[in-house]
């Protein structure tokens, strides 16, 4: 282990031995008691749900285009 290595465990040693190591500590677990309080969701569900929100978007342009030729159809038919 070199002199930097050495002085670089140390450091990462006291800086667990201060306060400021137990008050990030404990505004970890704050911070994850009120998320788990909130009604989120992680990344992977989420962009799941943008998925299958982007598809269905896609299927309802679809259908109302079905709807439109239809009802033209339907008008041509009593036209004539």
């Amino acid at each position: 282990m070199n002199a930097n290595d050495k002085l670089c465990k140390r450091l990462a040693q006291l800086l667990t031995d201060t306060p400021v190591a137990e008050w990030q500590k404990n505004s970890r677990a704050v911070a994850a008691n009120l998320l788990s309080r909130l009604d989120v969701v992680g990344r992977e569900e989420f962009d799941a749900h943008c998925e299958m929100l982007s598809q269905a978007v896609t299927q309802v342009a679809k259908l109302e285009e079905k709807i439109r030729q239809l009802e033209k159809m339907n008008e041509d038919k009593i036209k004539h």
